[in-house]
């Protein structure tokens, strides 16, 4: 990564040209005097500068660190630390700190956002306290608040939701072991983290195992009492004990890759499995249902949309009733029931 070069080659030019081995200065020490001083002077005077930006009051964050693109918004109470690229159209909230990172153009950072020896790409967009360590964001993503990424990357246009955790370390202090050619094997490091393939949706609460990938084109809903993830999921070509299996690289009738949805963490077809609710994780099927079923269906579906009503005119309790309808439209045929704002008030006055 680009950015760990840079911080190398800083590193190594503060290294040169100590006053006390003044006597020991090779060639290389003296051809690092001027740039040294030049970065010493420029950083003195930000500090003193009254109409310098106000977050330049560190060392680490003057303009030969910390280099600014275009129409950029950063907050005074951010943290910027060298060296570190920022794009344009950027903007940085309340309290964020960025270190040794590279950061795209058009990316919105909000406040208590930490971003450390990262690449955040083009368009990307990080919550309030979201954290990214050591990790690449791909164009167009975004990583949810209270999220934290550690060594990991993630592709384009993915989303992983909120208060989730993609570890990189084993707490059995076994060895990292990662999927390779159907077999597990150990990579070798004491810390890795996890791959996000492209046009992904995580849903929130989970923990990602170490070492572990998820392919392209998947959706994962919390829904069982297991939240973390221990296999692959959804990797072409990686064997089913190894992976949670899904469509894969597998195309829909219109050409697209067809995208796997999981009910954590059972694959979940609309089709096959019909319209599941949220509430009780209950599977309907539509066709197999009755008239009668139906009916009792849609008459519910009314009183919920009537005792929604009477909460946002709650004031029509303390008030005359008013001669007014409001038009329900109802999946179900698409039928139009009329509720008038009198049988609200009284049901309402009523507990009913």
């Amino acid at each position: 990564m680009g950015v760990f070069a840079q911080a190398r080659q800083t590193d190594e030019l503060m290294s040169r040209g100590r006053l006390k081995k003044i006597l020991k200065w090779t060639g290389d020490d003296w051809r690092a005097l001027q740039p040294k001083i030049s970065l010493l002077i420029t950083s003195m005077w930000e500090r003193i500068n009254p109409m310098e930006e106000a977050w330049r009051n560190h060392f680490l964050s003057c303009k030969h660190l910390v280099k600014v693109g275009k129409n950029c918004s950063i907050d005074p109470s951010a943290v910027i630390h060298g060296p570190t690229i920022i794009g344009d159209n950027v903007y940085i909230g309340p309290g964020a700190v960025i270190a040794n990172s590279i950061i795209g153009s058009n990316v919105n950072i909000m406040q208590g956002v930490q971003v450390m020896l990262s690449v955040i790409s083009d368009r990307c967009f990080l919550p309030f306290n979201s954290a990214i360590f050591m990790s690449t964001m791909m164009e167009n993503s975004m990583v949810a608040q209270n999220t934290c990424v550690q060594l990991s990357v993630v592709g384009r246009n993915t989303f992983l939701g909120a208060n989730s955790v993609w570890t990189d370390f084993d707490l059995d202090n076994r060895p990292i072991q990662t999927v390779h050619k159907n077999q597990l094997e150990e990579v070798g490091l004491p810390v890795l983290g996890s791959a996000i393939g492209h046009h992904c949706k995580i849903g929130s609460g989970f923990v990602m195992f170490p070492g572990r990938m998820i392919g392209s084109y998947t959706t994962i809903v919390y829904h069982e009492t297991n939240p973390l993830y221990r296999r692959c999921v959804n990797v072409p070509g990686v064997a089913q004990q190894y992976n949670v299996p899904g469509y894969g690289d597998q195309v829909n009738a219109r050409g697209e890759p067809q995208r796997t949805i999981y009910f954590w963490p059972t694959a979940y077809d609309p089709v096959r499995d019909g319209v599941r609710q949220p509430d009780s994780g209950k599977i309907y099927h539509p066709e197999e249902q009755s008239t009668d079923e139906q009916d009792q269906r849609a008459t519910m579906n009314i009183v919920m949309i009537a005792r929604t009503a009477i909460i946002s005119h709650h004031h029509l309790a303390r008030s005359q009733p008013v001669e007014e309808t409001t038009t329900i439209v109802v999946s179900r045929n698409q039928r139009k029931h009329r509720i008038s704002h009198r049988y609200m008030w009284y049901a309402r006055r009523n507990k009913l």
